[in-house]
């Protein structure tokens, strides 16, 4: 996840290689045969959503991951942009990828015990 989320707005297959096999990134157009833009914007798209949700849970973990990754701040300007410790927002940030692969876990799991129709 976290190297997913490293590689935002990056033309590369890495960081894709988790999501092989899955349904929900299929849902997002995510497929092999895609080129590497796709891939990456088909992917982007499905972090983009998630974060939201975490968003609605946890705006705050939500703002250091869109800081973070999709806006690439560095660590240092987000603590201060905060007004927190780098160790806190570090802390932070994983409490976040954590959260995130939870909810995008858990919704492939729902999906693939209840597959549409």
């Amino acid at each position: 996840m976290l190297k997913a989320l490293r590689l935002w707005d990056r033309p590369t297959r890495e960081g894709l290689d988790i999501f092989t096999g899955m349904v929900l990134p299929t849902e997002y157009g995510l497929k092999e045969d895609l080129s590497i833009i796709n891939s990456r914007l088909a992917l982007d798209t499905m972090l983009s959503a998630y974060i939201f949700q975490l968003g609605r849970l946890q705006p705050g973990l939500a703002k250091i991951l869109i800081l973070r990754f999709k806006e690439k701040e560095s660590a240092k300007a987000i603590a201060c942009k905060l007004n927190i410790s780098i160790d806190h927002l570090n802390r932070n940030q994983r409490l976040a990828i954590y959260y995130l692969a939870g909810l995008i876990f858990d919704e492939e799991t729902r999906r693939r015990k209840f597959p549409k129709v």
